[in-house]
């Protein structure tokens, strides 16, 4: 991003004004009576620049050290700009400088550094690294919560394998503190498009992963890491990840579809019903 701008005033004062060149300015600065030269007549200039530019990269990589990984680095750099000065002394002001006064008394001498500019130069650079590391340690507690005290376990961004590992741990403390497995309901809460194209209802899912990736509480830049958790795509494709997750021992779905209208929606729920729900009834 470039940002510039240059302006250049006259710098005036209100009040009479007798204007006699070749005289020295005058200022009272109770009755703002001027007189000769105008000392403000060559103005001021503002020179400003602001060049941003900044990059970032991200990588996802799931199943690494004992956990998942999103990996980001960038660069920030900002170079910036302020040039401030008077013009040079001119023929209508040739003495540069200004004689006030307070009510008829001497007061003062005002005096310019001109045409010097006075120019301020900045040049910011940030470079920065990340690692978003979500262990799997947070599925395993979180299985051995709901085997130990629950009835239900209902995660929402775990991937089919990720579900495997915490449906496991859950039986396993379920049996450990006497209690049922077949007992504990295991469900999932999905984001969900569903069309007669993989590309098309990709298209539907795109806008709100991109929202969240800006504003949600987990980080998914990379929307491999959303399209690995969710269910989007094709008729299809929406069977394939329903029974992913049904093999690694999903019993229950809460679907939240993803619609810009309710057309859209009305399409989808169709879908739904006449290819996917009665394959499971």
């Amino acid at each position: 991003m470039r940002w510039s701008s240059r302006s250049s005033t006259g710098d005036g004062t209100s009040g009479a004004t007798v204007s006699a060149p070749g005289k020295v300015s005058t200022l009272d600065i109770s009755t703002l009576y001027v007189t000769g030269d105008n000392f403000t007549i060559n103005g001021r200039d503002q020179d400003d620049n602001r060049h941003h530019t900044k990059a970032v990269v991200s990588w996802y990589k799931p199943g690494l050290l004992g956990g998942n990984h999103e990996l980001k680095a960038g660069i920030d750099h900002l170079a910036s700009s302020f040039n401030d000065g008077y013009r040079a002394i001119g023929e209508n002001n040739q003495f540069g400088y200004q004689l006030r006064f307070d009510n008829g008394v001497p007061f003062e001498i005002s005096t310019r550094n001109t045409p010097a500019k006075g120019r301020n130069l900045g040049n910011y650079v940030g470079v920065y690294g990340q690692d978003s590391w979500t262990l799997a340690r947070r599925v395993t507690l979180a299985a051995k919560r709901a085997g130990k005290y629950g009835e239900g376990w209902i995660p929402g961004w775990l991937s089919p394998k990720e579900m495997k590992v915490g449906c496991d741990i859950l039986n396993k403390t379920a049996e450990e503190n006497g209690r049922d497995p077949k007992k504990i309901t295991i469900a999932v809460e999905k984001l969900a498009t569903i069309a007669k194209t993989r590309e098309e209802g990709l298209n539907l899912a795109m806008p709100t992963l991109k929202t969240s990736s800006e504003s949600y509480e987990r980080d998914i830049d990379s929307m491999q890491f959303a399209l690995d958790r969710h269910i989007f795509g094709s008729v299809d494709d929406v069977r394939r990840r329903v029974d992913e997750f049904i093999e690694n021992g999903v019993q229950h779905f809460e679907l939240k579809v993803i619609y810009p209208t309710m057309d859209s929606l009305t399409q989808q729920m169709e879908l739904w019903a006449e290819n996917i729900l009665p394959r499971y009834n």
